[in-house]
């Protein structure tokens, strides 16, 4: 079963970093709630002193969660950012071989100097 979320952004042509990170924290709350539910449900009494417990105790942890959330997304974020720069590139920024300098097998390529084919 897939659960999805359409939660509402500032614009719908709004795709970056600072507006998507709500949507982590939120993902983050909710694995932190299920995940601690099912460690309440197998390890403490099912009373509401137990999960009371449980989720006190699961708190300190929940910091360190949402950071990792907030540095990953970032991350990602980052690396399509430059997935996209690079992909976008001029193609007359690649530097080709000088006509003396190839090998005859691959035309782009350039002999090594230790080579004496």
């Amino acid at each position: 079963m897939v659960l999805r979320f359409n939660l509402p952004m500032d614009s719908p042509s709004q795709n970056s970093p600072a507006s998507s990170n709500y949507r982590w924290v939120i993902c983050g709350l909710l694995f932190f709630a299920t995940t601690n539910l099912a460690v309440w449900y197998v390890w403490y009494p099912h009373t509401l002193a137990g999960a009371t417990r449980c989720y006190a105790s699961a708190l300190p942890f929940l910091g360190y969660s949402l950071t990792g959330d907030l540095l990953s997304a970032g991350a990602l974020f980052a690396v399509y950012a430059l997935a996209m720069q690079s992909a976008s590139a001029p193609k007359s920024a690649v530097v080709r071989a000088k006509p003396g300098k190839q090998t005859t097998g691959n035309p782009g390529a350039v002999r090594p100097p230790y080579s004496r084919a």
